[in-house]
């Protein structure tokens, strides 16, 4: 997990299956919404920043890792 891998810790974590988002959301708003964006994570996104890196060239671009640790910090 690069979580763990970016701080040093452990990272307690479990994968709730769909058919529990399903069926939490008959119950509860949030898992009603979560169970919505469910499909845009089965696939993976692909971003290119090539024209906004052509328009902000001075922009600082901030790797996953230091963001992680940036957000620990707090």
């Amino acid at each position: 997990m690069l979580i763990q891998k970016t701080t040093g810790k452990k990272i307690k974590s479990i994968v709730i299956k769909p058919w529990v988002f399903k069926l939490a959301s008959l119950f509860n708003q949030n898992a009603r919404e979560l169970q919505e964006l469910l499909p845009r994570y089965s696939t993976d996104n692909i971003f290119l920043s090539d024209k906004f890196k052509r328009r902000f060239p001075d922009f600082q671009i901030t790797s996953i890792q230091e963001g992680i640790k940036a957000i620990v910090q707090q």
